[in-house]
């Protein structure tokens, strides 16, 4: 007699797909887990190579640290554009800070300044600064437009915030709030990311770059902007 071939029954079949529906269940959190801490530490290491252009421009400038935007001035000296030199990111690309790379908004070209996450590589590859943003303090965006001298990086501690992840689409690459050179200014909640895990990364004048809980801004009495 021939011998029957084995096949799968119903019920085997519903075990079968049982077992991977729990399999599934238990290992997708942990890989999503995985990839969205893959995505922060990207993220840092972005961070960690604009706090060296940043501190190198600086160096180059006598301590002068770059401004958000580079004013035009007329021959009278008369402030006609807000940002007619330039934006910071270009003149870092320009000056080659950040190596031989042309500076393009496209995502290609400018990925040193989007954090890779879903929820900001899209929204930010073409906007000024990409994912990332000045704080008031090292923006000093108010000097664009009063033509005051840049302010000096050792004016400030080395805990005080330099930039943070961008949570607003805005042309200019925007200002976080508070500062440090005015710790009492109100505070743009909606301007901070929280990208990573309902929290963000953030790049300090002392090299120090790293993920800072969103609760840690806005409570208690050891606010970093105060530092």
């Amino acid at each position: 007699m021939k011998k029957q071939k084995s096949s799968f029954t119903l019920i085997e079949l519903l075990v079968v797909i049982a077992i991977i529906a729990i399999l599934s269940a238990i290992l997708l959190p942990a890989l999503v887990a995985v990839r969205a801490k893959a995505y922060q530490i990207s993220c840092v290491n972005n961070q960690k190579q604009i706090h060296y252009a940043l501190s190198s421009y600086s160096s180059d400038f006598n301590d002068r640290m770059i401004l958000r935007s580079i004013p035009l001035k007329n021959s009278s000296g008369t402030i006609i554009s807000e940002a007619g030199g330039g934006w910071w990111d270009t003149i870092l690309y320009n000056q080659k800070y950040f190596g031989n790379t042309t500076l393009s908004r496209n995502g290609k070209n400018n990925k040193i300044l989007l954090c890779p996450s879903p929820k900001s590589f899209d929204r930010f590859k073409t906007t000024v600064g990409g994912s990332y943003r000045f704080t008031q303090t090292a923006g000093a965006y108010w000097l664009a437009s009063t033509g005051n001298e840049y302010p000096l990086l050792t004016k400030f501690k080395p805990t005080c915030a330099w930039m943070g992840e961008n949570d607003e689409i805005l042309g200019d690459g925007g200002v976080l709030e508070p500062s440090c050179s005015n710790p009492s200014a109100s505070f743009n909640y909606a301007s901070f990311a929280r990208h990573h895990n309902g929290s963000g990364n953030y790049i300090f004048i002392g090299g120090n770059v790293g993920f800072v809980p969103f609760r840690r801004i806005i409570q208690g009495s050891d606010i970093m902007w105060k530092k």
